[in-house]
């Protein structure tokens, strides 16, 4: 999750819709708008970019950390965000998050 204020915000990860392993996010600028893409390869192993530069926030996913498609793009106001990682696993697996670099 990226956090500008309450009326500013984007979280992302994987979800499940109708029995499929997605890729959901929801962006919010003033309202919310929540969007799905059905994951091509094994969910259990991904790389999320989260880029907030000049006013424009940047989504990315990826599977081998090298590969990353934008999912989305949104403009976000240009001031330094929070960033908060909440993760849960399924049943009682381990969940293990990393975060390579944050500038806030």
């Amino acid at each position: 999750m990226v956090r500008i204020d309450e009326t500013t915000w984007i979280k992302a990860g994987i979800e499940l819709s109708d029995g499929a392993a997605c890729l959901g996010s929801v962006l919010t600028v003033e309202r919310s708008d929540w969007s799905t893409s059905v994951c091509a390869s094994d969910p259990s192993d991904f790389y999320l970019h989260v880029t907030v530069k000049g006013g424009v926030l940047r989504l990315q996913s990826s599977t081998d950390g090298v590969h990353c498609p934008c999912c989305g793009c949104a403009h976000f106001q240009p001031r330094p965000p929070t960033m908060s990682v909440p993760c849960s696993g399924r049943g009682n697996r381990a969940t293990h998050v990393t975060v390579e670099a944050y500038g806030g």
